[in-house]
This record gives C-alpha cells, structure tokens and sequence, in this order.
C-alpha cells in the first residue's frame, strides 16, 4: 500500500465497506490506464488482493482484465494473454459478460501484435457482440476501433478508416473525449499509410489537442511520435525532429522507456535524412541502448539496422558489417521475415559497394527468394485471414438477419393491410365511379328501345349523344385505373420527342371552352402566339394538361377564370406552364394530400362532377417520369395554381 498516492490512500480511507473499496480501486485503475499504467497496475493488484480474500468474482475478474491491460500496454505480451485467458475464464464461469468482453478484446488487441489478425478479428466481433447485447457503448466504440485495426494490418486501409471513423462517430456521441483522441490519431495513422500526410497531420493534431487538454500524458507520448513520423515522410526533418524530441521529454518526464526509444530513433532518422549522420548515429545508439534495456528484441533489431545503414553510408564497413549481421541475428531469432529481408537488402548493397560481388549476389539472391517467399505466405495468410473474417461476419450477419427479421415480417404485414385496404378503397371507388354512368347507359338504352316509334329522329340521336358522353365517362375512368397499374407495376414506356407545347394547349382549350362556358365560367390561354417545344411524350402532356385544366373548371363557379400560362425558364431550359383560377382554392390539409392516391379534398366539384381522386396522383407520376415538376400553389377562399415544369431538351 505505501506505493499508493497518498491522496488515494485518503479518498480509500474514507470507504464505509469492501465492496466500496474494491470499487474506488477498480474505478481509479480503470481510469488511470492510459495516464499512468504503473500506477493502475498498483491499484489492480490492490484490487485483487481484496476480491480474492472476500470472495468477489466478478469484481476479481475485472481487476484481473485490469493487470492484462496493463501487461499489454507495458508490451509484456505473454504476461497480458496468461491474464486475460484467466480473466476471461473467471467471467464465463459467472456469467460475467463485461469481463469476458474485456478480456476478448485484450487477447485480440496482443494477437494483433503478435502477428495473428485473423484470432484478433475473431475475438474482436465475439467482444463487440457482447458489448452490443449488455448496450456498453464506450466498449462498442473500442472493438470497432480496434476490428479497424486488424483491417489495417491485413492492408485493407480503406474497410480500416470506415470502422475507424465508426467508433470515432460512437465516441462524439456519447461524449468519451479521451476516447475521441484516441480514435483520431488511429485515423492519422491509416491517412500516413495511405500516403496523404496533410490529411494525417490534421487528425494528429486534433488528437494532440485533446489529449494535452485532458491529460492523457500516455497518449499524447505517441500521438507525438506519429506526428514526426509524418513529417519525416514529407520530407520536412525540422519539425519531424522538433515533434520527436516533444514525445522523448515526455517519455523521459514519465519514465516511458518504450516512448523514449522510439522517440530517439526517430530523431536519428531525420538526421540521417538530413544528411547529418554522426549525430544520427548517436541518437540511434541511444535508443538501441534503452531497447536492450527492456528487451524489445524487434526494436534491437531496428536500430542495429539504421546503425549500420549510417555506418555504411560514412564509409565505416567493419562497423556496418558487424551491427548488419546482428540485426539479421536477432531478426531470424524472432522470426520477423520483412526485417531478414531488410537486412539482406543492406547486405547485399554493402557487399556491391566494396565489390565483393560473390557475397553480393548471395544476399541478393537471399533477399529475392525470401521476398518471394513472404509474399507467397503473406498471400497464404490474408487469404486465411479473410476467410476467417468472412466466416465470422457472416455468422453475426446471420444473427443480425434473425434479429432484424420479426420487424421486417411486422412491416410487411403492416405494408399488407394497407395494401388490402387500398385494394378495397380502389374497388369501392371502381363500383361505385362506374355503376351509375353504366345504369344511366343502361336506362337511355332501355328508353330509346321502348319508345323507339314515338321519339323523332332528332330525338334519338340526342339520346345516342347521351350514352355516347356516359361511356366517355367510363372510359377516362377506366383508363385512369389502366394509368395506376402501369405506373406502379412499373410498365410505363414513354416515347420522348420535341414538340410545340402551345399548341397542344390550344387544342385543349379548343376542346374546354364549351364545358367553361356552360358553367359561366372565362377560359383564358395566354401566349397563344409563341411557340414554346419541350422535349416529353406527346400523349402523356396533354393527359396532364387536360387533367389541370379539368380540374379547374370542375371546381370552379359561375364568373370565376381559368387562366392557362406558359413561359420558359432560362435558368433550368425549361418550360412551365401555370393553370390558374381564382375559384375555393385548397386548405393546408388538401394540399397535403392533393397528389395522392384516391385523394379526397375537402373542395368538392360545383356542380357535382365526378372525381376519382386519381386524376392529380397519375399527373405527378407521368410529369416526374418526363423529368418534369408539379406543385400547387393556394390559400383558402383565394383560387389554386398548378405549375408544370417540362425539360427543352
């Protein structure tokens, strides 16, 4: 306990019970992962201690996923996968599911490091649905960042940015600001692999604001680090140096001696990319000197290779030689491929420099071969990879689809009534649209047979006049229902040429004028004189144009006027025609309905017309798939405008 803070030791004196301790530890370590590891590492342990004595499992399972954590962090990998495997056996065992969670996402986070992103991908989607089930958002927003990760490491940039950006939209949205840098410097990490650096900066940048504004003195080591990485791609070595020596001071300040090793190498190597090679020589031996510290055998390796590339380069070959062949040692130790292939690369430079080109060629030899064989098994793995990913992800979508399904059956049986609804509607309206035009027919028909010899010629030819206007009736009515089954069985195929719309105007206004005028009602066409094309169908403008000006007679009154307009729109090419009336207009309610299907308005027709509430639903469909537009324009008690806008061309 002395090792505690003291101010945690008082804020732990203060706890009433176990349980209360037990959960000012966990709290307190859980928030001090990213800050302060060694300090968290303290307080699980303490933690631990405490649970094991009181018998709490699931608060031992969640400090024992507390010490994996840390394990992980401090990049004591075997440590960190022992751990949470016990973490996460402790939490099956009590139904723990946080814990297991917790521990699955560590076990993916160290296999990802570890060179397994396929067992990484694996645990990653097992956490992420567990997080999904308990709704643990914070945690959702770590396994979409981290299944970015594995994406990343198989070299798919582009799925890693999308889950990136996931858990970066998550974190915004539950207010996990810590959580919002961390995701942000994982973006600038996948923008500087995809090679656009000034987009990387951007979101390093970000990251480093927000991580300096909370603390995350962790973080914030090697969000610096990142940013003079991306300067070191772009070739600008003074600021790469300047961000590089921010995150050693940092590391050193906190006693990061990782922070500290990588800092340094990065410095050596924007020193030797500014041509500086005896001061890059020295920061590089410093970082090989703290690697060998705390056994970090791939950075060894590293660092031995950028020793004596700069040796090389100062023509120092003995020394090249000798840390050459130490690095390819500790590379073919560790079984890391891409560094033996490094090595042999320099080697065989090397050897062709002091031209000893029987050693040269071995090494280049040795390089091709093993390049080629890499290849050839990284292919074996992405494949193995993939195919592990798809299996996976296609279980959880299968899950998803069991899920999603009841609402999708809820749906369509929803979408099903409405539909035998609108069956019943359209029948109803059919019978009842055409039993009395049909009766009339019917009743004329039966008149004119019984009476034949007493009605003059005259007479009957009136009658027949009658029946003939009556199937007209039926006839628009049957073909505004043909209209509807073609428009949404989707069995409209509309010819399109350039014709003079002012002329199909006038021919419908020709064929109104005495319907207007019967009702005492002004029929008024204005541009009668110009010629205005429009690239449409023929027969489907004047169904539309015949429709509105129906329309408007239909619901006007004796001294009222239908005026019909046309203009060309310059700014669209196009040209619109305006039917207007100062008749009852519409209320906010029928223009809300006024397009739709059997729509009925509270405006009704003056002199009792029929209307199927069809004629404006089949306009709009045959105007839109003309590429045109239709809107009205009304108030109450102040008459309606219909606008058609049709293209020129």
């Amino acid at each position: 306990m002395t090792l505690i803070p003291q101010f945690i030791v008082d804020v732990l004196a203060k706890a009433t019970s176990v349980k209360e301790r037990v959960d000012l530890l966990i709290n307190t370590a859980d928030e001090m992962l990213n800050p302060d590891v060694h300090l968290s590492k303290i307080l699980a342990e303490e933690a631990y201690r405490l649970t094991t004595e009181h018998s709490m499992f699931e608060e031992q399972a969640h400090a024992i996923n507390l010490l994996g954590a840390c394990s992980y962090r401090l990049t004591d990998y075997e440590t960190a996968i022992e751990t949470s495997k016990s973490a996460l056996k402790l939490s099956e065992e009590v139904g723990y599911d946080y814990g297991i969670a917790f521990a699955l996402n560590t076990i993916g986070a160290v296999s990802i490091h570890t060179g397994d992103p396929s067992h990484a991908m694996e645990c990653f989607l097992k956490s992420l649905s567990i997080r999904e089930r308990i709704a643990n958002h914070q945690g959702i927003a770590t396994s979409l960042m981290n299944i970015g990760n594995v994406y990343q490491a198989l070299g798919d940039h582009s799925k890693a940015l999308e889950y990136f950006m996931k858990s970066l939209t998550l974190r915004e949205k539950i207010g996990d600001i810590s959580g919002i840098g961390t995701s942000l410097t994982n973006i600038g990490g996948c923008y500087t692999i995809l090679g656009d650096y000034d987009t990387a900066l951007d979101y390093f940048l970000q990251s480093l604001e927000i991580k300096q504004q909370i603390g995350n003195r962790q973080g914030i080591i090697f969000t610096l680090i990142s940013i003079s990485e991306a300067y070191l791609a772009v070739n600008d070595t003074k600021r790469s140096i300047e961000f590089a020596e921010r995150g050693y001071n940092l590391s050193h300040e906190m006693d990061n001696k990782l922070g500290e090793s990588i800092s340094l190498h990065s410095i050596g190597l924007a020193l030797e990319q500014a041509g500086e090679l005896k001061d890059a020589l020295e920061f590089m031996h410093r970082s090989l000197k703290i690697r060998l510290m705390i056994h970090n055998p791939a950075g060894e390796a590293e660092s031995l290779l950028s020793i004596g590339r700069v040796s090389m380069k100062l023509g120092t070959i003995d020394t090249a030689l000798n840390h050459f062949h130490q690095s390819l040692s500790i590379a073919e130790h560790i079984q890391n491929k891409m560094l033996v292939i490094k090595v042999n690369f320099e080697l065989a430079e090397l050897y062709r420099k002091v031209g000893d080109f029987t050693k040269a060629y071995k090494y280049f030899d040795d390089f091709f071969k093993l390049k080629e064989e890499t290849l050839g098994d990284e292919s074996r793995r992405n494949m193995k990879n993939l195919q592990v990913i798809y299996q996976v992800e296609q279980a959880k979508k299968e899950a998803d689809i069991y899920r999603i399904r009841n609402n999708e059956l809820a749906e369509l049986n929803q979408r099903l009534t409405e539909l035998n609804t609108e069956k019943n509607e359209f029948l109803g309206i059919a019978a009842h649209d055409l039993k009395n035009p049909l009766s009339s027919i019917m009743l004329t028909a039966s008149t004119v047979k019984t009476f034949y010899d007493q009605f003059t010629s005259e007479e009957v030819i009136e009658q027949m006049i009658s029946i003939e206007k009556t199937a007209e009736r039926m006839r628009k009515i049957i073909s505004n229902f043909l209209d509807i089954f073609a428009i949404e069985s989707g069995n409209i195929n509309l010819t399109f040429e350039r014709f003079d719309i002012s002329s199909a105007v006038k021919n419908i206004v020709d064929e109104f004028i005495h319907q207007a005028q019967n009702k005492g009602i002004i029929l008024n066409f204005i541009g009668n004189d110009t010629s205005f094309y429009v690239y449409a169908n023929y027969n489907s403008t004047v169904e539309i144009i015949e429709n509105l000006v129906s329309n408007s007679i239909k619901f006007c009154s004796e001294g009222n006027i239908v005026t019909i307009k046309l203009s060309t729109i310059k700014t669209s090419s196009s040209v619109r025609l305006v039917v207007s009336d100062d008749g009852q207009g519409l209320t906010e309610e029928d223009k809300s309905k006024l397009f739709g299907k059997f729509a009925r308005l509270t405006a009704r027709p003056t002199a009792s017309e029929d209307s199927t509430g069809l004629g404006l639903f089949i306009a709009k469909k045959l105007v839109e798939s003309m590429n045109g537009k239709i809107w009205c324009e009304s108030k109450s008690g102040n008459g309606a405008s219909f606008f058609v806008e049709l293209p020129q061309q």
